[in-house]
C-alpha cells in the first residue's frame, strides 16, 4: 500500500490510518511531545521562549518608535536599524528551530548564509553607530551640518552590504571542518579567515573608537569645568563704567537737550542689548537640546557595547580558539551543553539591545510605559 508523508511526521495510510512510517527524515523538528524525553520538550520550550523574548522586546520598541514623533530623530535612526535587524533575528531563530536543516543542503546553505549575515548587521550597526558618534565627538561642527536622512538611510545600508557580501559567498561555497587540507590552501585560509573578520575586527574597531570618545568626553568635562569657574572669577572682579562725563570733563550740550540724548542712547543701547541677549539664548538654547541629544546618543552607545559585550565575547574567545587549533572541534573536546550555550548566547544581544534603549533614553521608556498603562492615549 502507498504511503502519504505530511511535514509534520504525520503518515497516513490508505487501509489503516495512523499506521505506516514515514518515508524520509522528517522536514521540521518539532519534537514529539508523548515520546520525547524530558530534556529535549524542556529545551524546546525555552527555546520558543527565548526567540518570543527577542520579538516581543523589539516589537515594543518599533512600535514606540513609530507612534512618539520626537523619538524619529538622525540618532535614533541607527536604533530603528538595530531593531529591523534583532527582529529579523528573531524570527530567523524560530525557523532554525522548525527546520531540519543540513548545511549539506543549498536552501540551507542559503538560509544558515542569510541568518549568520543578519546576526553580522547588527555587530557591524555598532560599528557604524560608534564611527557617527566618534565624529560628533571630535568634529562636532562638520558632524552637525552633514546630517540628513540621505546620509543617515546611507550609513544604515552600509552594515547589510558589508554582512551579505561576506557572508553568502561563505554559505555558498563553505566546508566542513572536517574536510582535507591538501586541496587549495588559499581558498581554504581565505574561509577561516571570514568568521575571525566578522567578529574579531568588529570588537577591535569599537573598542578604539569607544575608548577615544571616552578620553574625548573626559577631557571636554574637564575643560568646561576650568572655564566655568574662570568666568565666575571674571564676573566678581567687573567693574561698572564710569559715564556721565566728556574727555574734557564737562559737557557741551545744555541740560534738557543732554538729558533726551541720554534717554535716546540708553534705549538703543537696551534693544541692542536686549538683541543680543536673544540671539545669545537662543544659541545656548539650541546648544543645550544639541549637547542633550549627544548625551544621551552617547550613553544609548555605552549600554549597546555592553550588551554586545556581554553577549558575544564567549562567541569570539571561541572562534580565536577554534582557529587556532581545529582539533577542538574534529575531535570534539567540548560538550555538547557549552557548544550549544557558545551558538545561543550571541543571540542574547538582540534581546538586549533593546533593554538598553529603555534604559538609556527617558523618552523610549516613557512611551513603552505610556503603551502598557494607558494605550488609549495613541489611538
Amino acid at each position: 500500500m502507498s504511503s502519504i508523508t505530511f511535514p509534520i511526521n504525520i503518515a497516513l495510510d490508505e487501509g489503516l490510518p495512523g499506521t505506516g512510517k514515514p518515508d524520509g527524515p522528517p522536514p521540521f523538528n518539532v519534537p514529539d511531545m508523548l515520546e520525547a524525553p524530558l530534556q529535549s520538550v524542556t529545551s524546546a520550550i525555552l527555546f520558543i521562549v527565548y526567540a518570543s523574548l527577542i520579538i516581543t522586546s523589539n516589537m515594543v520598541m518599533l512600535v514606540a518608535y513609530v507612534i512618539e514623533k520626537r523619538l524619529r530623530t538622525y540618532n535614533n535612526s541607527f536604533i530603528i536599524n538595530l531593531i529591523l535587524t534583532d527582529l529579523t533575528v528573531g524570527f530567523s531563530l524560530i525557523v532554525l528551530f522548525v527546520s531540519n536543516c543540513h548545511p549539506g543542503v543549498f536552501w540551507c546553505k542559503i538560509f544558515l548564509g542569510i541568518n549568520d549575515g543578519v546576526l553580522s548587521v547588527s555587530v557591524i550597526t555598532i560599528v557604524v553607530i560608534c564611527v557617527d558618534r566618534y565624529q560628533a565627538t571630535y568634529q562636532p561642527i562638520k558632524h552637525f551640518t552633514s546630517r540628513s536622512k540621505t546620509k543617515a538611510y546611507l550609513l544604515n545600508a552600509i552594515p547589510w552590504v558589508v554582512a551579505f557580501i561576506f557572508w553568502l559567498p561563505f554559505a555558498f561555497f563553505g566546508f566542513d571542518a572536517s574536510t582535507p587540507t591538501d586541496g587549495d590552501r588559499l581558498i581554504r585560509i581565505l574561509l577561516l579567515s571570514l568568521p575571525v573578520m566578522m567578529t574579531i575586527l568588529p570588537l577591535f574597531i569599537i573598542t578604539v573608537l569607544y575608548a577615544r570618545i571616552l578620553y574625548k568626553i573626559r577631557n571636554s568635562l574637564g575643560a568646561q569645568h576650568l572655564k566655568d569657574k574662570f568666568n565666575m572669577k571674571s564676573s566678581g572682579c567687573e567693574e561698572e563704567p564710569n559715564t556721565g562725563t566728556s574727555s574734557n570733563g564737562g559737557s557741551n550740550l545744555a541740560p534738557h537737550h543732554q538729558s533726551q540724548d541720554d534717554s535716546k542712547i540708553a534705549m538703543k543701547s537696551t534693544d541692542v542689548q536686549q538683541t543680543g541677549q536673544n540671539k545669545k539664548s537662543k544659541r545656548n538654547r539650541e546648544y543645550r537640546d544639541s549637547d542633550a541629544s549627544a548625551r544621551k546618543a552617547t550613553r544609548s552607545l555605552s549600554f549597546i557595547i555592553i550588551s554586545f559585550l556581554v553577549s558575544w565575547m564567549p562567541h569570539v574567545i571561541f572562534v580565536i580558539v577554534t582557529s587556532s587549533d581545529q582539533s577542538i572541534l574534529l575531535e570534539r573536546k567540548l560538550p555538547d551543553v557549552m557548544l550549544a550555550f557558545i551558538s545561543t548566547i550571541r543571540f542574547t544581544n538582540s534581546f538586549l539591545n533593546p533593554v538598553s534603549y529603555a534604559v538609556a533614553q527617558p523618552l523610549f521608556r516613557g512611551t513603552v510605559a505610556g503603551m502598557i498603562c494607558n494605550p488609549k492615549q495613541y489611538c
